[in-house]
């Protein structure tokens, strides 16, 4: 079977996932909806997505809040062509998965004032 994979309103891939696959992820405690349960699975939990980011965040700045969860190896906060300006979310990539865990209990916390999102973060797939 095939899925769309979204972030808000927009698809960011499609997964195939086999019927077995689905069985067995509604048994799984962090259930939260079958194919979120199945990709988190499926793939390294040491990579987390931030949304909701305030206009003023810098790599810096999610370098200083988020290193006391553990070492991070990559901030990615991608900016839009025209503006130059970042486009409200990012990707940090940490070492090891505990830090990610633990970076998991910032959602919902303020940055700059602004309540941000914290979650794990799923895999593009690619184009073909």
């Amino acid at each position: 079977m095939l899925h769309s994979v979204m972030i808000g309103k927009s698809i960011i891939g499609i997964v195939e996932i086999k019927k077995e696959e689905i069985a067995k992820s509604r048994q799984l405690p962090h259930n939260r909806g079958t194919i979120y349960s199945i990709l988190r699975a499926r793939m390294p939990n040491n990579k987390i997505y931030l949304s909701n980011l305030d206009k003023e965040v810098t790599e810096t700045l999610l370098n200083a809040h988020f290193s006391e969860c553990g070492e991070i190896t990559e901030i990615n906060l991608p900016l839009d062509k025209k503006s130059k300006a970042h486009k409200g979310y990012a990707f940090i990539t940490f070492s090891q998965q505990a830090a990610a865990e633990k970076a998991l209990k910032q959602d919902g916390k303020l940055l700059l004032e602004q309540p941000i999102t914290v979650q794990i973060a799923t895999e593009k797939r690619q184009k073909k």
